[in-house]
Parts: C-alpha cells; sequence; structure tokens
C-alpha cells in the first residue's frame, strides 16, 4: 500500500493515498509505525514497549499484533512484522 505517516502534536497521521484514508494514531502508535519501518519485529517491539511502560511482554506483543493487523486491515502497511 501506498501509505505515509507524519508526527502532528505529539500523535501520528497516516495517509493511505490510494484510498483517500487518514487514521490518526497516538504518540506510542507513531513511535511503532516508526520502528516497523526500520524493520523491527513484533518481539523487539514488545521489548521496547514493556521496558517504557507498565506492561507485560505478553500483553505488549498481544497488543503490538492486533495494532499491526489493524493498519493492514486499513491497508496503511503491506506485511506483519515477524515475532
Amino acid at each position: 500500500p501506498r501509505a505515509r505517516y507524519r508526527a502532528v502534536a505529539g500523535a501520528g497521521v497516516v495517509i493511505q493515498l490510494d484510498r483517500d484514508q487518514i487514521v490518526v494514531v497516538n504518540e506510542l502508535g507513531l513511535e511503532l509505525l516508526e520502528q516497523l519501518k526500520a524493520g523491527a519485529t513484533i518481539a523487539q517491539l514488545a521489548t521496547s514497549v514493556s521496558a517504557n511502560y507498565e506492561v507485560t511482554f505478553s500483553r505488549a506483543s498481544d497488543d503490538i499484533a492486533h495494532f499491526i493487523a489493524e493498519l493492514q486491515a486499513q491497508e496503511l502497511v503491506s506485511q506483519q512484522a515477524e515475532s
């Protein structure tokens, strides 16, 4: 998919260029998008999230997988990061 994102006032704006769709994500969502773009895996993302927020690795991993699946469903990312 042709999608672009930008930081705007502490949040992220994701634009799906082929469908003229805009999705707003919070600061953590923007951070995850940036790390995904850099090639991070779900396990790497979950490690980072669990170290910086009061959440277990397992919960972070599940939530991140769900977040990525939602982005895929809206054609904002092309494939899920490996575990």
